[in-house]
Order: C-alpha cells, then structure tokens, then sequence
C-alpha cells in the first residue's frame, strides 16, 4: 500500500517549516508534526539571521515580512578586552534578529500556504519499519495514538530529537558548553537605539554578554559566565544578570526596566554533528548540527541545511542525500570550529584582542570579516597565518609576552581545521561521484 505521505517532518519551526513549504512547492505530499501548541515561542535562540539566511526568506516569500516588524542590524559588532570590531551589514538582503514567535509563526503559515498539512500538539513516540528502512512515525495526540506513514521521515526536532534517538543517529565531532547564563526581553530604550550598532557580542574574561535588536521594540539581551559560576543564579536569574550588565554602557540603560518575559538559561549544552541520513530517514537543523551559540550561527545554518535537503528529497536518489550530508560538513566545519572557539573560557586573550583590534584598523580585513557572515570565506581564512606571525612578533616586541601561548593554541585549531576539511572534502569528492553514476530516479506519483 502506496505511504499517504511523501515525507513526515517532525518539528515544525525554523528548519521543519521551511522544508516542507520547498517540499509542497516542489509537488510532494507533506505532513508537518511538532509536539507544541503552534504559533508558540522557542526560547533556546540567539535569533540572529545572516544574511544568507535573509536570502532563503526571501526565496520562501517572507522575507519582507521578517523585515516589516524587525529592524535591521545595520552594524555588528564584536568586543574582545578592550578591542572591538564593527561590521557594516549591506541593507540586501541584510541582517535581521526576530524572535522566535514571530519567525517560526511566519514560516508555519508559509509552509501551509504551500500545501503541506501542519498538525500540532502531535507527539512522536517511535518511528516505524519494514526491515531496516524506516516508513513512518507513531505518534500521539491528546489520547489518541496512530501513525503517520511516509516514504521518508525527517527529524527536524532540534538537539533532543527523537527521530535522531530511535534511528540511531550516530554523533561525532562532539564537544560541550563552555558558558552558561541567562537571558530576556527588555524594552528598546532610546539610549540603546542611539549605538551605532544593534547586534553586540561582548566577551570579556570568562565572562560574556549580548544584545540584538529584535521585533516590536524589544532587545534580547543576557549575561553569561562558566557554568560553575551560572549555576549558583538559578533559583533568582534576574539580579545576577542585572548587576553584572548595569555598569555597562551598553546594556545599563536595559536595565532601567523590568524584562518584559521570565529569564531563561543555557547551563549544559553538547555540541555535535550527526550522521544526517539513512533508510527512509533524514535530520535537519539542530536535530542533525549543534553548535555552539555565541556567534548565532543557527537559523541561517538551519535554513541552509533545509534548502539542501529539500533539494536532495526532490531529487530521489540515495546519493543526493549522501551529497547533502557531506557538502553539510564540509560548509559547516569550519564555522563549528570558529564557534567552539569563540565561547572557550578563554577567548578573550592576547592574540585575539590584536587580532579583532587589527582588523577593525583595516578596510581590507573589515571586508574578508564580512565575508565570513555572508559564508563565502571561512573564518580560518580571513587573515594568513603569516600575517598574523607578523603581528605576533610586534607584540612580542613591546613586551606582550602573552600573545605567544594564545598563537600556539590557534596554530593547533587551524591545524586541526585543515586536516579534517581534508577528509570532510574527500568524502565530498566521493559523494559526488556517487551521485554522478547514480540515473536520475522517477518520482512516483
């Protein structure tokens, strides 16, 4: 008997949704589950969506939509120590840092509007088989229990996935939060919409805080510190979080004001790839690729990674899907990588305080830094290791002997960056030619 379904995804927010609108689109029968009452709000979100994320919303048609509510990021900006760096954001398709109420709602009536059937307060409890391949989900709601058949399931069910636990999806590449905080909404203030940036990432010691424009005259702002240290604000976030940002020039004038939503927290979190593919299954998002949070990497990773494989699904071959696990690693490593370092303890060091300093001096870095938020150039390849020898000797010079541990530490990471973008790339090169001798597969109708 023919599947009701050609695919049944399960999680219906920022990677889910737009699946399933490209899927409609594309003429496949979709069925679209999240365990939530839709619309609702997905706290554990930096919000921020690059530029290359605001491309995919404009290919989905809400784009404009996102923009009509939400002011545009019009200068980023990074401190490290005492060094900063400004990024001026193009206004096409430009930055932008929704919350998630108003992001995945949008996405949820697009991907209706499309043709996929969105059914919400709908648990999964098992996917089901024949043989090893898998064919649908069993699922539940309110007190009823059935199944969903489907030619191919997807777990778009973010970093405690279900359909990443019961097809055995195996993790590699892991690694675990070095910070820990809390955070909320504050009313805009008009001292804070006078900055000239409205995305801040402000790393200083073991501590860390942020703040980003978001829709309806609202900033998401928060405090962060090593989990130890976090932890002991857990039963009372709010006076933590507003002591250690009201002595900042940037974050005091938020503080004036109550927040406008409880606090939420980070205090453990395990960062990962995931074996995104296998027998009548897929992941996408934060189900398949965890990173870590602080440079807000994830929506535009999860719209990416959803256009992708959108494009494999409509294919049909088993070797599109490959392709798109291995281009995902390989566009993702080094972006992984650069995360990982930027919420370590100890970012905030000698070298990178040079470093950001140097390049914010400098039209020419300015621009490749830019680069790397349109994800055209790797983060590892913005400045040559032997400039950066050069700038280490200066220092050294003038007696900053510190900068010298930081260099060697960084050689490590890039040495480790390069290696495994050269196996990532081999597996690449062999996925194409897979999918090269692999004849284009009718879809069944």
């Amino acid at each position: 008997m023919a599947a009701p379904y050609d695919v049944v995804i399960v999680g219906a927010r920022c990677a889910g949704a737009p699946l399933a609108t490209q899927l409609a689109r594309g003429g496949m029968r979709v069925c679209l589950l999240d365990a939530d009452k839709l619309p609702s709000d997905q706290p554990f979100s930096t919000h921020a969506i690059g530029p290359l994320g605001v491309e995919f919303l404009d290919e989905l048609g809400v784009g404009d939509r996102i923009r009509a509510v939400t002011p545009r990021t019009k200068v980023a900006r990074i401190a490290v120590g005492d060094s900063f760096l400004d990024l001026d954001i193009p206004e096409r398709p430009g930055m932008y840092s929704p919350r998630r109420s108003v992001l995945d709602a949008i996405l949820q009536e697009a991907a209706v509007s499309a043709g996929a059937e969105l059914r919400d307060e709908t648990s999964v409890l098992d996917v089901l088989r024949d043989g090893d391949r898998v064919v649908g989900v069993r699922a539940r709601t309110g007190d009823t229990t059935h199944e969903v058949r489907a030619r191919t399931v997807v777990g778009a069910d973010g970093r405690n996935s279900t359909i990443a636990k019961k097809v055995n999806s195996r993790a590699y590449h892991e690694s675990h939060v070095a910070r820990g905080g809390y955070w909320s909404y504050f009313p805009a203030t008009r001292d804070f919409d006078a900055l000239p940036y409205q995305s801040f990432i402000d790393i200083q010691g073991t501590r860390a805080a942020f703040a980003f424009r978001t829709d309806h005259d609202l900033v998401i702002t928060g405090a962060l510190d090593e989990p130890s240290v976090a932890k002991t604000w857990a039963k009372d976030p709010a006076p933590h979080v507003t002591e250690r940002l009201r002595a900042s020039p940037v974050f005091g004038s938020l503080m004036a004001n109550a927040p406008v939503a409880p606090f939420v927290g980070l205090l453990s979190a395990h960062f990962y790839f995931r074996e995104p593919v296998g027998p009548g299954w897929a992941l996408v998002g934060d189900a398949a690729l965890h990173k870590d949070p602080t440079p807000g990497y994830g929506i535009t990773d999860a719209l990416r990674d959803a256009k992708a494989l959108a494009s494999a699904l409509l294919d049909g071959r088993e070797a599109a899907l490959e392709h798109y696990w291995r281009k995902r690693d390989v566009v993702s490593v080094p972006f992984y990588e650069n995360a990982l370092a930027m919420g370590a303890i100890d970012y905030d060091n000698p070298l990178n305080r040079t470093i950001v300093r140097r390049a914010n001096a400098s039209a020419e870095l300015r621009a490749r830094m830019l680069e790397t938020v349109y994800r055209t150039r790797s983060p590892f390849d913005v400045v040559s290791p032997l400039r950066i020898l050069g700038w280490v000797g200066s220092e050294l010079l003038h007696g900053h002997a510190g900068v010298w541990p930081a260099f060697k530490v960084a050689a490590e990471r890039g040495t480790r960056v390069k290696k495994e973008l050269e196996l990532r790339q081999k597996l690449l090169s062999e996925a194409e030619a897979k999918l090269a001798r692999e004849a284009p597969r009718p879809r069944a109708g």
